[in-house]
């Protein structure tokens, strides 16, 4: 999964030159991005609507122009949003037909 590549032994196994590592923190201050994201696409689009990583993708790139997850590490979107459920922040399900996901649910911050 994801969260071995997280580690410096594994790294290298998970296609991540040992310069490209990311520490811990910083993964951490993305997912906390992407969570008030979802968090605020949520509450644009009401909680009967569907969610799809796509639109938050979309939102973030509207509030940091500048953001692209492969400079945090990550190879996809997509697995920026698999790497905050294994962090079990968000439930995702995988739409056969896109091979996008939709966000079912996400863990509301107090």
């Amino acid at each position: 999964g994801i969260l071995g590549c997280l580690d410096i032994l594994s790294a290298s196994l998970c296609g991540f030159p040992e310069t490209e590592l990311f520490s811990m923190a910083e993964i951490k201050s993305t997912i906390d991005l992407v969570m008030e994201t979802v968090e605020a696409v949520f509450n644009e689009r009401g909680e009967e609507e569907k969610v799809w990583g796509s639109m938050v993708k979309q939102a973030l790139k509207r509030r940091k122009p500048g953001f692209n997850e492969s400079y945090h590490g990550f190879r996809n979107f997509g697995q920026l949003l698999e790497e905050a459920q294994a962090r079990k922040l968000l439930t995702l399900l995988l739409d056969e037909k896109s091979g996008g996901y939709i966000i079912q649910g996400y863990v509301h911050e107090d």
